[in-house]
């Protein structure tokens, strides 16, 4: 069984809220930028508004008890919202750094221990991986176009 040590002896209280101040700000934040890239997105594409509002009446109807299960349905919600996260990334992008060993890409080396910046903003528009990827179609997140 493993056994853990800990670095230091007492926990620094003022650095532990820190800590969770920068967390649940960082948490919320990302949060209120996709929902409110969601109600832009909603808001100019009046088919995708139309379709929530079938969802939402169909799963929920007149339930004032949300739970869990019946949120798990809403399943074109969650294309919106997926749709909105390619869109409009809450983070530009993801720095790694290459695993020792190096890395060969597209006919070129990258010495192990470079750091990389992945461009999530870039990524998600290229045509590449997403068709028409300028169009918002929450339809690309459906079940039979994620197989």
């Amino acid at each position: 069984m493993l056994e853990l040590q800990p670095t230091q002896s007492t926990v620094d209280i003022e650095e532990l809220v820190d800590d969770f101040v920068t967390y649940y700000i960082a948490g919320q934040e990302t949060t209120s930028n996709l929902l409110s890239f969601a109600v832009a997105m909603v808001h100019t594409h009046p088919t995708v508004l139309e379709r929530l509002q079938a969802e939402v009446k169909e799963v929920l109807g007149e339930e004032t008890n949300i739970t869990k299960e019946l949120l798990q349905k809403l399943e074109y919600t969650e294309q919106v919202l997926l749709e909105t996260l390619r869109m409009h990334p809450p983070v530009p992008g993801i720095g790694k750094e290459v695993a020792p060993e190096g890395l060969d890409v597209g006919g070129y080396h990258v010495p192990g221990g470079t750091s990389l910046m992945l461009p999530l903003s870039v990524l998600c528009r290229m045509p590449e991986y997403f068709d028409e990827p300028d169009t918002f179609n929450p339809d690309r997140f459906s079940p039979e176009n994620t197989q």
